[in-house]
Parts: structure tokens; sequence; C-alpha cells
């Protein structure tokens, strides 16, 4: 039997699960399951990913590049420049081979998802990402869309249920309304987000207080210098840990590396809020746009759904909680939603049972052929033969009964 696969190509990390006849599960991509967004060139020209790329030099290394996807401005890789696109092609390449070569075949059907608040111009750079990574025929559908239909497996919707879906991601923020219909989402309203906001934002306000904290001595390294490279990327790794140990802990104490020794400094949960809070009412603002775009009140909504790894953050439920007074459901696995429900839409389109296209504003690839309706011209013609019968059975009836009168 054949199965699917979702792949979620995020701005900070990427995800992947599958779906066929044993059911939807995440595929460990690592030993931590997902990998980074992240690339590095190596000594031959190729491009690494992911793990094996985090691994390498700093100062060889660039993630975060599905910012810039569609920028024609290249980034430059070891002397040579690249598209975002490229990138993230080669990033997507790797995790699907490497699921291939865990499953035993190829995928049937690949689904791939991207924000909901992407436009044309965004989208169109976004179907060269599979086209150079030599994949064949996929399927695009929205983040939250993912998120949603993965929500919908864990907590059964009913038909008509309106849930709003609020995804903090690594790079992004993504709101949008859904109404359950015959075991598919619909979209209501106008998606919305912040384009610039999500985990990586909130790192680098980090990095910024600890900067504070330390009189300047982080903005002192010099990027350009191996040696400081070096030290500033373990500053921000120590950041990110520090954010997520935060969302468990009043408070965290970091040994800052710095060249003339290491800095003790206390971060407390209080004090971290405070930084990122105007950033999180900015995201609560868009919600509420989003419910009134979709010609509701906060009242219409079931529950609102939260999703990406950001969205963990404690704040970040404590004021969706307080702005809208409804039920905020966090699913099991924030960090692998999308990607879990992108499989299970890709799993419904694998084999004999398969259930139809994919839900979502947009298919890409190699299109399917839809059926193809009678003509309105043909369908006239029939109308007016059966008409011009009717009339000559009627005139041969009249004929019969004056000549039997």
């Amino acid at each position: 039997m054949g199965y699917g696969v979702g792949v979620d190509l995020g701005t900070t990390f990427t995800s992947a699960a599958v779906s066929g006849p044993g059911g939807t599960r995440v595929v460990s991509l690592s030993p931590e399951m997902l990998v980074p967004s992240a690339v590095c060139r190596a000594p031959d020209g190729s491009l690494l990913t992911g793990a094996a790329a985090a691994g390498a030099d700093p100062a060889l290394v660039v993630g975060g590049f599905k910012r810039r996807l569609g920028d024609p401005t290249p980034l430059v890789l070891g002397g040579e420049p690249y598209s975002a696109a490229t990138l993230m092609a080669a990033q997507l390449r790797d995790v699907l081979d490497h699921v291939s070569g865990t499953e035993g075949a190829p995928p049937d059907t690949v689904v791939l998802t991207c924000p909901a608040i992407w436009g044309p111009y965004r989208r169109e750079h976004f179907v060269e990402v599979p086209r150079l990574a030599g994949v064949g025929e996929f399927r695009l559908i929205t983040e939250p869309e993912a998120a949603a239909t993965h929500y919908s497996v864990e907590r059964r919707l009913g038909e008509g249920e309106i849930v709003a879906v609020y995804d903090l991601g690594g790079g992004t923020f993504d709101t949008t309304i859904l109404r359950m219909r015959a075991g598919t989402v619909e979209i209501l309203g106008t998606p919305e987000g912040i384009e610039h906001l999500g985990g990586v934002d909130f790192d680098e306000t980090l990095l910024a207080h600890l900067n504070d904290r330390l009189d300047g001595a982080i903005s002192e390294l010099e990027p350009d210098d191996a040696a400081s490279a070096t030290t500033l990327a373990r500053i921000r790794a120590m950041c990110v840990r520090a954010k997520e140990d935060l969302s468990l802990a009043p408070e965290v104490r970091l040994a800052v590396p710095l060249p003339s020794g290491p800095r003790e400094v206390t971060v407390t949960r209080a004090e971290f809020e405070g930084m990122i809070r105007p950033s999180v009412l900015l995201t609560t603002d868009a919600l509420h746009r989003t419910v009134s775009s979709a010609g509701l009140r906060a009242d219409n909504l079931s529950a609102v759904l939260l999703a990406g790894g950001s969205s963990r953050i404690p704040l970040v439920s404590e004021l969706v909680s307080e702005e809208f007074g409804k039920p905020v459901r966090v699913t099991l696995h924030p960090k692998f939603t999308v990607a879990l429900g992108a499989a299970a839409i890709a799993g419904r389109s694998t084999g004999p049972a398969a259930a139809g296209p994919a839900t979502g504003p947009e298919v890409a690839g190699a299109p399917t052929t839809p059926a193809t309706p009678e003509p309105a011209s043909r369908r006239r013609t029939l109308a007016l033969v059966a008409a011009a019968v009717l009339v000559l059975v009627i005139v041969a009836i009249v004929l019969v009964v004056v000549g039997t009168a």
C-alpha cells in the first residue's frame, strides 16, 4: 500500500509526517524529530541541510531563508549566490530522500504548506521549490488549514463548527477562521497575519536584552571574524533555549560566553513576557480583524486553536483567552501540527480509497482533470428536440380524433 507525506518547511525548523494504512505519524528526521531550516555549502559545492548544516561552521551556515522567498537579492553562501527557493528546495529534497529511505519507497502524494497570508507573488515563487527539488506532483495548502485538519482528527469537530486558528511559528503569524463542512475545512473571511513576527523575533528581542545587560558586549562581536561568529552563534542558540525554558520555569540563569570570559545573567519569565507583550497584542488584534472579516463575533467561535512552536509561550494562551473568552486548544504536538495535518490530507488522496483533492485554495503541480460537464448548447438542443417530438405527437393525436369524428 502507498502512503502520503506532508512537509512543513518552517522558518526555523522543518518537519514531516506520513499517512497510510497504518495511520498518520511524525517522521523522525533527527533525534529531536525535526531539523533546523538551515543550509551550508560544503567544500565540494554541494548543499548540506538540516542537522548536517547546523553542525558546520556558523560562518558558512544560513537560516531563516523562508522569509527571503521572492526577494531578488540573492543570499551569499560560501562566496556563491543562491535564491531562497534554491535553499528551500535543497531542504525539501533531503527531507523527501530521508522519508523515502525510511518508508522503503517514494510517497504517492506530497502535500506542502505555506502561510495563509502569502499572496500570489510569494506562492508563485514557492511553486518553484518542489520543481527545483525534483518533485513532479504536489498539492499546496495553507498552514492553518493543515493545523485545523489535524485538530479535527484529535478532537472530532461537529458539522458547521467554527474555530479560529492562531498559528504563531518561527517566522510568521497567521490567523484564519475555519468552518467544518462535510469532513473538510472551509475558510471564512480573509486570513490575516504578520509576516515578520514569530519565534525568531522573540529570540532577537532576548538577545538585545542580554546585550543591554552586558553593556553592549554582544554587539561588539565582529560577525566577519570566525571566532566571533562562532561565539555569536552560541549566544543565539542560548537565547532560543532560554525562550523555551521560560515556558516551563519562572527564571533561567545564563552563562553568556564572551571573549573576556563568561558573564552570568538571570532572566525571569516576567521580564521576557514584558519584552514580547506588545508583539503578542498585535497578534490578538489581527485575530479580532479576521473574525470581523468573516462577519462573525467572538461568541460564534467554539474555540481558538493554537498552532506553531511559539504558541507554547504561556503569555500567548493567557492573552488569547482574555481577549476572546473562548476555550484555547493546543494540539498534543504543536511543533508538528501542520506536518501531521498535511500528511492526513495526503493520505486521503492515496490508494484506491482516495477521497478526492486535498482541501485548500490552491492545488499546484500537475493538475488533475475534473469531470467535464455537459455543454449548455447540447442540453438546449436536446430540449428542443424533445419539445418538437411532443408537438408532433399531439398533432397526430388531433388528426386521428378529427378523422374518426
